[in-house]
């Protein structure tokens, strides 16, 4: 009995510690919702203290990709049309200090996709919301059927993947008014909805068309995320296809935040073993700086909608090399202010690569016409128009 007695007293102490752990883990819980419950209360109070017509807009993130930045836009010209607009994300990121710099308020909440209660109560307190990319269809289902909303979709092949959920069909129903960036996004939703309007999207140029003629080795960037939709691994391979004097004529650089940890290893030690450097994620003044380095800029995606990057590079009178499942080629003329490949493949981006080599001379005339596609279609102010033309639809609709 004597000898048993260690061991059920320290059964009985591992008890208690479990107990007391679990309680201080209930605990912080309960802490962390209390707290939680106070600064949304504290920031939706904030957000509405200005009088005035306040408009939500919803993005998935807030890093230094090209979502965040259609939503900037958004927000400078609503601003300037005397709309208060406030941006909602599930998580932080660089850009939420260029919204706090031009006066909007920025509501970061990672509970914000799964529809809290303070989200209902912020949506009956603005005129209208636009939400944007696939990745808010929770949002859109949780505000959309008592705020007038638009959803502003942009993706192509994740579309496949989401299309089938409930959630998904509840938001395309819901939604007042429903954008797609291309027409290879608009034919992904016909489908579910006849409505949908093919919005692309148009930002301010970082630059101006080149003055001469570019020079050898010609300096390709690949601007995006390193994962397996953006298409590095092919134009790698495009690279390895090219015979050694045409690879001595090319220098390739990869920029871009690493999203697919995996795919990236690959990726990145083909890219080394040919001499492709590898610049990683880039501020925005980074990024326009590598834009303006390049003569030209290749966006070998599987699938892109409109990719900002393509816009940047008609805006700057780039040559600009598509994959042919990029939607920007829609608006475009080949071979006047673009080159889109035969097909998706690595040797169709290293055909793609060729012609770019062979109409290097012609640089300035290709920039010219690629700024006046810039202008017609993708500037900041047809894009004003037609954000104009979609929020009277929401007005009507309040």
């Amino acid at each position: 009995m004597f000898k048993r007695q260690p061991i059920a007293a320290l059964k009985s102490f591992d008890w208690y510690a479990s107990w007391l752990h679990a309680s201080r883990r209930i605990l912080r819980n309960r802490l962390a919702a209390c707290v939680h419950f106070i600064s949304r209360r504290r920031d939706l109070k904030a957000a509405l203290s200005v009088a005035g017509p306040h408009v939500l807009l919803v993005t998935n993130d807030l890093s230094q990709s090209g979502a965040p930045l259609l939503v900037f836009e958004m927000a400078t010209l609503l601003l300037a049309d005397g709309y208060l607009p406030i941006v909602a994300s599930p998580s932080d990121g660089p850009f939420a200090a260029r919204f706090r710099a031009i006066g909007v308020k920025v509501l970061i909440h990672s509970s914000l996709n799964s529809s809290p209660s303070w989200l209902s109560k912020l949506a009956c307190n603005v005129r209208w919301i636009i939400c944007n990319t696939v990745d808010t269809a929770g949002v859109v289902s949780a505000v959309a059927h008592h705020t007038p909303t638009l959803w502003y979709l942009h993706e192509v092949s994740l579309l496949d993947d989401r299309i089938e959920r409930a959630e998904f069909h509840r938001a395309i129903k819901t939604a007042s008014v429903l954008w797609a960036g291309s027409e290879l996004c608009a034919n992904k939703l016909r489908a579910l909805r006849s409505d949908v309007a093919i919005v692309p999207y148009g930002v301010l140029p970082i630059g101006s068309p080149p003055s001469h003629a570019a020079a050898l080795p010609l300096r390709v960037g690949v601007f995006g995320s390193i994962e397996r939709r953006k298409g590095q691994d092919l134009a790698i391979n495009a690279i390895g296809l090219l015979s050694d004097k045409e690879r001595e004529m090319i220098v390739l650089t990869l920029y871009g935040r690493i999203l697919d940890v995996d795919f990236s290893k690959t990726v990145l030690s083909q890219a080394q073993a040919l001499g492709i450097k590898y610049v990683g994620e880039l501020s925005r003044d980074a990024y326009e700086r590598a834009m303006v380095e390049s003569d030209a800029v290749l966006v070998s995606s599987r699938d892109d909608t409109l990719p900002l990057v393509s816009i940047d590079a008609l805006g700057l009178g780039r040559i600009l090399l598509l994959s042919p499942q990029v939607g920007t080629a829609a608006w475009l003329q080949q071979g006047v202010n673009v080159f889109v490949a035969p097909n998706g493949s690595s040797e169709g981006l290293a055909t793609l690569l060729r012609i770019a080599l062979a109409r290097m001379n012609d640089a300035q005339i290709i920039g010219a016409e690629a700024r006046r596609a810039f202008d017609a279609n993708f500037s900041r102010d047809a894009f004003h128009r037609r954000l104009r033309a979609g929020y009277a639809t929401l007005e009507c609709s309040s």
